[in-house]
């Protein structure tokens, strides 16, 4: 089995980089791994590895260190590879998919070599694949999972036949639990083979609000005005959303827990 690191720093020469780096050739030596490290400076270059690399056959694992954003891209070319697993060490931008794990130790090398695959699903989305979420936004609010201001009218048509419709505040759909660095899909399994949906209507007195969560496997919505857009870190603009959930299509890599090692006291 390889194991391909693929750094997508904005900075690669930076000292966490570096740090990283030694790291990653400690827990090679450690465990005997035949460990590859490649920079992706440009985009495109996390998928052309990918290919190229899956394409020669064998066992390949590659771990992401990047964002949401990075570990997306990786997981759409993966999926087309039954040899391929991927992974995500967080940069300083985090990850929100990381984060449905809370116990895992995303962040060692040497955890991420000794870590067990788990079968996750992704997101359709106007045929578009996402890992992680897709949430509406305000223009300029991207990055983070803030209230729609104004709110959103839109119509929510459900696969159970529900039909939501009003003015929101928030609406999103997860496959993980966090979007936006918030928990927005609290009992989200990334392996369920079913979407998250959370609304949030906005209702007086000013300030209070009503939060409507649904699990679903299919799901549409229908703005009464174009839509911003954010699906993990990839932002577009839209006047439909159709969202699918597509089950069991990613090898994604889950590390151990993080030890705590608890002095003991002899009495």
């Amino acid at each position: 089995m390889e194991h391909i690191f693929l750094l997508c720093a904005a900075k690669p020469h930076s000292r966490a980089v570096i740090q990283l780096v030694a790291r990653i050739r400690t827990a090679a030596a450690q465990t005997g791994a035949l460990c590859l490290i490649r920079e992706c400076r440009r985009a495109g270059d996390i998928e052309a590895f990918i290919c190229r690399d899956a394409a020669r056959g064998g066992a390949m694992r590659f771990y992401v260190y990047g964002s949401d954003a990075d570990l997306c891209a990786a997981a759409r070319v993966a999926s087309g590879f039954s040899n391929a697993e991927i992974g995500i060490i967080p940069d300083a931008r985090g990850c929100d998919f990381a984060r449905s794990y809370p116990h895992a130790d995303f962040s060692s090398p040497l955890a991420q070599l000794r870590a067990a695959p788990r079968t996750v699903d992704m997101i359709d989305c106007n045929g578009q694949r996402f890992l992680n979420s897709v949430r509406v936004c305000s223009p300029g609010t991207f990055r983070r999972a803030v209230p729609l201001s104004p709110p959103v009218s839109l119509a929510a048509a459900c696969d159970d036949g529900a039909l939501l419709t009003g003015a929101f505040v928030s609406a999103a759909v997860g496959n993980g639990t966090h979007s936006g660095r918030k928990n927005l899909f609290r009992y989200a399994d990334p392996s369920d083979g079913r979407l998250d949906f959370a609304l949030q209507r906005s209702l007086p007195p000013r300030g209070t609000t009503a939060s409507i969560q649904k699990q679903v496997r299919r799901l549409t919505l229908v703005p009464h005005q174009p839509l911003y857009v954010c699906g993990d870190g990839q932002q577009f603009r839209a006047i439909r959303l159709s969202f699918t959930a597509v089950p069991s299509c990613v090898r994604f890599l889950i590390p151990a827990a993080r030890t705590h090692h608890i002095p003991i006291q002899f009495t």
